[in-house]
């Protein structure tokens, strides 16, 4: 299919916007915050969830804050697990808020939310190690959060899903328990870039070179399991899966490759390809039915876990 035209245009219009001088990690990070404001003016208005709160949770050498969405009624209810995207370095749990409280409301589902610690100040395996400490507090203070500690799922976009992949693994090779299922949308799976292919529409691959650098310490790490999630040696035992891909993404065949070998490893894994879209287009519900279809699918899938 080619590319949306809708997405073709935002594409030109970006191209034409006059960035400002930046010289810091702060810069960026500030430029990437003004940008998901405009985003969320794009995505439909999600309903508020029954209650909000605020966690800071003790993990090695810190703390990291969760925002917890609970739904409306009467729990116990599952949970999801969520960690944000912006490629391991930028990005935060407010960018993703307009798609939490979608999924809480929607989903019917508690959503925890992981203000993960970003490279390069927290470099691999860092992040990683966040989104893993977040799920297990989950399923442990269950109860307080109205949840059922046997119903706790995780997911991401985008490197959120490398980290949500990772955390998985980790909880299966380390014997404490593993999620019910986990959702990736958009992953970032391979820091080596290996699957990696530039479409010319949106993320390019020397921006995710310079991206896995940041996480990994200039590739040090980037064949680690943890690190690489879709590379990681043994991809058996792992909870039933979705996986969500764009056609005109650059990541991409991160995706599709983890789906084969999941498949192969005799994991569930369930794939939905959205069709002339790129890397975060599919999150532009205000604008695209298709757009809808995709994060749809998202709350269907959730809800089939139950």
């Amino acid at each position: 299919m080619a590319l949306h035209p809708v997405v073709r245009l935002g594409l030109w219009l970006a191209q034409r916007v006059r960035m400002p001088e930046m010289t810091s990690l702060e810069d960026y990070r500030a430029w990437d915050a003004r940008s998901y404001r405009v985003i969320h003016r794009l995505m439909s208005r999600p309903p508020r969830p029954a209650r909000l709160l605020a966690r800071r949770i003790p993990v090695p050498g810190g703390e990291i804050l969760l925002r917890i969405y609970l739904p409306h009624g009467t729990g116990p209810f599952p949970a999801h697990v969520f960690a944000h995207g912006g490629a391991f370095w930028m990005g935060s749990i407010e960018d993703t808020d307009p798609l939490c409280r979608w999924y809480c409301a929607h989903a019917g589902s508690v959503i925890v939310s992981v203000a993960y610690r970003l490279a390069p100040e927290h470099p691999y395996p860092t992040p990683a190690e966040d989104v893993y400490a977040a799920f297990q507090w989950t399923r442990e203070h269950a109860a307080e959060l109205g949840a059922d500690p046997a119903r706790v799922s995780v997911g991401g976009v985008s490197a959120g899903a490398g980290l949500a992949a990772a955390a998985t693994l980790m909880a299966r090779d380390r014997g404490t328990p593993s999620p019910l299922a986990q959702v990736l949308e958009i992953p970032f799976l391979d820091t080596t870039l290996r699957t990696a292919a530039d479409t010319g529409a949106g993320l390019s691959t020397g921006y995710l070179r310079q991206a896995a650098d940041l996480y990994t310490g200039g590739g040090e790490h980037a064949l680690a399991d943890y690190a690489s999630p879709g590379l990681a040696a043994d991809l058996t035992g792992l909870p039933p899966t979705l996986v969500l891909t764009c056609e005109y993404d650059t990541l991409r065949g991160s995706g599709t490759a983890y789906v084969e070998r999941l498949r192969a490893a005799g994991v569930a894994v369930d794939w939905f390809d959205l069709p002339g879209h790129i890397h975060g287009s599919s999150y532009l519900t205000r604008l695209l039915p298709s757009s809808r279809r995709y994060v749809d699918t998202v709350v269907h899938w959730l809800r089939t876990r139950r």
